[in-house]
């Protein structure tokens, strides 16, 4: 039986294309719910890959290669056989490599923000390399096979600099991979707690004396005779509901207040349950229940910016209603993502029961390590607690 030709240039950089976007839409879709991981019938306990070993290999396969294909795009002559062999691994091996190991950092077994930034970054990878196959696209219509002539100087760059876009797409994708789950949810954790700290100093930074100097900027000008009455009763009925500045400096006061010890349960998490449990799962999956942690964790963290953003700005608009409202949700989500983390991740080396085999007691006993954050969490409730109290009794 005759061997299968090698397909040409043009339909292999074509057939890339279009692999690589039926890979982006596979990614699209949503996850199927209660996915489990796929078995595999070898005796080998090592035949199937962990996925996030296999992102960093195959991010690290597709940097080479795409190295390869932009010096042979750039440089003369152009060669289509040589292209041929580095598309013809990519989209073979590479490809699909990077893909499966997405897919397989289930949300049961990876969380779903780990799942869902995963899929998020390869796609971006496959974007970033798409626009790379592109220019070398044109470039071999232009060099028609022959590879005689000489790849223009703007060509060269838009191929440099969809090079240098594939590059940074995969070393975020290898570091994404080596900082695992927790080392992304603290990331994120960390993210989250920059945006409480803006909106706080937002917050000491605006005046409602300012603000009632200032006016609304309408000079009335344009207003007419006829509505003066109606407008004179509007800014009467105005002046008996709206809050004076003072009352309005209370409220800021004690937002205030409440805030400083409200957001030290970001770092409190990171230091006690986080930071100690990240190097020990960053390529292997956590066990159910820290996944379910962390699940629950992560809507909480990521609402109290917003909670605190719209509590401000009723403030800002002198709606205290909404400010004490949504104050109270914001005190309410804190205290349940604190509650969620009362127990460590499982492997973790924080918690009760937790061993240091170093620090030892005699004879090479390991010392238990006492879990401090539940005492601290307690601690940190009731003195949030108080200062809510303070302006109920005031």
């Amino acid at each position: 039986m005759a061997p299968t030709p090698a397909p040409s240039l043009p339909s292999l950089l074509e057939a890339t294309l279009v692999l690589s976007d039926q890979f982006i839409s596979s990614l699209s879709l949503p996850t199927q719910p209660q996915s489990e991981p796929p078995t595999t019938t070898s005796t080998s306990s090592d035949s199937a890959p962990l996925p996030l070993p296999l992102l960093t290999t195959s991010a690290n396969a597709l940097k080479a290669q795409t190295t390869k294909l932009s010096l042979l795009a750039i440089n003369s002559p152009f060669t289509p056989s040589a292209v041929t062999t580095v598309l013809t691994a990519v989209n073979e091996s590479i490809l699909p490599s990077l893909v499966t190991a997405a897919l397989l950092t289930l949300p049961a077994s990876y969380t779903t923000a780990f799942h869902a930034e995963a899929k998020l970054l390869v796609k971006d990878v496959l974007r970033e390399f798409v626009g790379l196959v592109g220019v070398v696209k044109v470039i071999a219509r232009e060099q028609n096979g022959k590879g005689k002539g000489e790849v223009k100087g703007e060509q060269k760059e838009m191929v440099l600099g969809a090079t240098g876009r594939v590059w940074k797409a995969c070393d975020e994708l290898v570091t994404f991979a080596g900082e695992g789950v927790v080392g992304l949810v603290s990331r994120k954790a960390r993210m989250y707690l920059e945006l409480v700290r803006d909106g706080i100093r937002e917050l000491q930074d605006w005046d409602p004396e300012e603000e009632e100097a200032g006016g609304d900027g309408d000079d009335g000008f344009f207003d007419d005779d006829d509505d003066e009455d109606e407008d004179e009763e509007d800014e009467d009925d105005d002046e008996k509901t709206k809050p004076t500045p003072e009352i309005l400096h209370a409220e800021k006061s004690h937002m205030l207040r409440l805030l400083t010890p409200l957001a030290q349960i970001y770092p409190a998490i990171i230091s006690q349950r986080l930071k100690k449990t990240s190097a020990l799962t960053t390529s292997t999956p956590l066990c159910p229940s820290s996944v379910s942690q962390l699940d629950r964790l992560l809507p909480h963290l990521r609402e109290l910016p917003n909670l605190l953003d719209e509590a401000a700005g009723s403030l800002y608009e002198h709606d205290l209603d909404n400010a004490v409202e949504y104050t109270i949700r914001l005190r309410k989500t804190a205290f349940m993502a604190a509650e969620v983390m009362r127990v460590p991740l499982s492997g973790g080396s924080s918690g009760a029961g937790a061993k240091e085999g170093e620090q030892g007691g005699k004879n090479g006993e390991e010392k238990v390590v006492e879990d401090k954050f539940p005492k601290w969490a307690d601690t940190w409730k009731n003195v949030v607690e108080e200062i809510a109290k303070s302006k109920k009794e005031g």
